[in-house]
Parts: structure tokens; C-alpha cells; sequence
């Protein structure tokens, strides 16, 4: 760098960036729901995956991770669910966004 300009910008490494200041992490995540006929009366289930790293592995979650870059939420989303359940080109529908970070703080345990 030189002598008397600050670096706004990112620095750029093979492979990574590494930025002056904090950046968000964005997720994915998918409630996938189904009518159960096996029971009567019918109802409705919701698909959960057992979490396999700390900070809460063995928990219950929804099915989701981070978006790649320049990667559609649907995109994601259908991603990460085939990666972790196998199911594979489900109806996507974007039914919300937490975006508010006092709202994802309030959501998280």
C-alpha cells in the first residue's frame, strides 16, 4: 500500500478476499412440508435434519447453509437440501426474509 492512501477496497488473495470491515454471511434455509396420508386423520410434517457439527450438532434443523457467490436463494436452497437430505427438485417458494439483524438475533437460541 502505498505511503498516505488508506484501503477502502478489498485485498485480494488467491482465492479469498479479505475486507477492512464485518460482511454478513447469507443463508438458505428450506421448511419442506407434506400432507402425511399414512395417518388419519391426514396431517402435516415438516422435514428435519440432526445438525453434525458443534455449535449444536445432533440438534434438530431445518435443512439450509450458505448461499455461494453470485448463487439465486432458490438456487441455493434447492442445493442445500439435495446435499443434506437427497431430495432433489422440489417446488421452491420464497415465503419470507429475516433481514433485520435484532430479528435474527430474537430467532436464535
Amino acid at each position: 500500500m502505498s505511503k498516505g492512501r488508506a484501503s477502502t477496497g478489498p485485498v485480494t488473495r488467491p482465492g479469498r478476499f479479505v475486507y477492512p470491515w464485518p460482511r454478513p454471511s447469507v443463508t438458505a434455509d428450506v421448511a419442506l412440508f407434506r400432507l402425511s396420508s399414512l395417518v388419519a386423520p391426514a396431517r402435516l410434517e415438516v422435514l428435519l435434519i440432526r445438525r453434525g457439527r458443534p455449535p449444536f450438532a445432533g440438534a434438530w434443523a431445518l435443512p439450509g447453509g450458505f448461499v455461494d457467490r453470485d448463487e439465486d436463494l432458490p438456487v441455493a436452497a434447492a442445493r442445500e437440501l439435495e446435499e443434506e437430505t437427497g431430495v432433489r427438485k422440489p417446488r421452491i417458494e420464497q415465503v419470507g426474509v429475516i433481514g433485520t439483524p435484532a430479528a435474527i438475533r430474537a430467532a436464535t437460541p
